[in-house]
């Protein structure tokens, strides 16, 4: 069996517990982050331009190392002893056990959680390290830095900054090869932190900036500021094109977990948004608009979709929308097959018009007939004589037509007339004539229709 490549298996035995550790805590953190701004709020504490991130911010990258490493340096020596004992076991095995590859995962799962000092410390002992050769040396440090970006990305940043004349007069081809990527991974895990600092760290570091470094970090500011203050974002968009404003939306999420969120963010549609724009604007801010007007509608009806018709009712009240937002909100409320149907029909009813009522009444009773026919005929059948009545009836009729003809039938019959309910009509004898021919000669008798052939 050909022997695995050293750099390929340090890389996924990090990787493997990194992203799971990252994930899950960054899970944790956003439980409790809102928990934490939501009582802020409620105590009046400003909750702008938060630091999540674990790096040193109020002493230096250097300061820091020097107070710490008489016992950072100790605890490096062993994670140091114990990585070229793992490198040692990967140069000279041709397999390996599934103990040894917890090993692996456990040695980096533990370096995840280590002080940057600990890891700039290793990463020293390994640089001048006789035990590795020059090609392997490389291969065992990335993983480091990973972990350290990961962890600490401030700081991972500093190192890198440091290193980068070392790495090209020993290693010229990382120049343009791992470590751009490196720098990138560093900024990104930065940018989600605070935005603004990685910005700065690109304007006084301009030969380390590439564009898409430049690109991420304007992304990551966007978001912030989207869900700090919308319409303090909006001019933002001005700098992007199509491909970086969907970018954005397909990862960001929108936080409307309290009343205030939501009818901000109705203010903002409201506002901003609901704006024409001009003929002689930018040629890409129609597409802007259109866009955004799209992804927030449906991020908006997403969520309203599940808190029920009262709470929309509330903020539709509370709010300016005009009667074009409104239908387009509701619209989105129902493409998103809300819950307890019964209760959002009525609310359709009174805020859409036209096709979009018809679509949303129709949509919604065929969704809950085929979860629920006989909850759906029951509350159809206590409705009032009205418009409302009359679409439910015929998507009822229409969805269980398949299934039950001759029920079809029936409820078609209470439907008042008109070329739709004809057509409904012929639509039932196709299949009912396959079924029970008796009983669709006599419906279509009874109606004056002709059964099909």
């Amino acid at each position: 069996m050909k022997k695995p490549h050293l750099y390929t298996v340090l890389i996924v035995a990090a990787t493997a517990p990194l992203l799971f550790l990252q994930e899950r805590q960054i899970a944790r953190d956003r439980e409790t982050q809102s928990q934490l701004m939501t009582q802020a709020r409620a105590l009046g504490i400003p909750t702008d331009g938060t630091r999540r991130t674990k790096s040193l911010s109020e002493t230096s990258l250097r300061d820091h190392e020097r107070s710490q490493r008489p016992m950072a340096q100790t605890t490096a020596q062993e994670h140091a002893k114990e990585l070229l004992h793992l490198a040692k076991q990967v140069r000279t095995s041709n397999d390996f056990s599934p103990e040894f590859e917890m090993e692996l995962m456990s040695f980096f799962s533990d370096l995840f959680e280590q002080d940057p000092s600990v890891l700039i410390q290793l990463f020293e002992l390994l640089w001048d390290s006789e035990e590795l050769t020059e090609d392997e040396r490389p291969q065992v440090m990335e993983p480091i830095l990973t972990t350290l970006i990961q962890s600490y990305p401030e700081d991972g940043l500093a190192l890198l900054s440091d290193l980068r004349p070392k790495l090209a007069q020993r290693y010229p081809d990382y120049e343009n090869g791992e470590f751009p990527e490196l720098i990138m991974m560093a900024l990104t895990e930065w940018t989600a932190f605070d935005p603004q600092a990685a910005k700065e760290w690109l304007t006084n570091n301009p030969d380390l900036a590439s564009e898409e470094a430049l690109r991420a970090v304007q992304i990551g500011i966007l978001e912030n500021e989207f869900s700090r203050d919308f319409s303090q974002a909006l001019p933002l968009f001005a700098a992007m094109n199509e491909a970086d404003i969907e970018e954005f939306f397909s990862n960001w999420e929108l936080d409307l977990s309290s009343q205030e969120r939501k009818l901000s963010l109705l203010d903002f549609i409201a506002g901003e948004l609901s704006e024409k724009v001009e003929p002689n604007q930018d040629s890409r801010e129609p597409y802007r608009y259109l866009l955004l007007q799209g992804e927030l509608y449906n991020r908006l009806g997403t969520v309203l979709a599940t808190e029920g018709p009262e709470a929309s009712e509330t903020l539709f009240v509370n709010s300016d929308l005009g009667a074009e937002e409104r239908e387009i909100i509701a619209t989105q409320i129902a493409v998103s097959d809300p819950r307890d149907p019964a209760a959002w029909l009525p609310f359709f009813s009174e805020h859409l018009t036209n096709k979009s009522r018809e679509y949303a009444i129709r949509n919604t009773i065929e969704n809950w007939t085929l979860s629920d026919f006989r909850a759906t005929a029951q509350w159809i059948g206590e409705q009032p004589a009205g418009d409302l009545k009359e679409l439910a009836t015929f998507s009822f009729a229409e969805t269980i037509m398949p299934h039950e003809p001759s029920s079809a039938a029936d409820w078609a019959e209470t439907l008042s007339p008109s070329p739709q309910r004809h057509a409904l009509m012929v639509d039932i004898l196709y299949g009912w004539k396959e079924k029970d021919p008796e009983a669709a000669q006599a419906f279509a008798a009874r109606h004056h229709l002709k059964v099909p052939e």
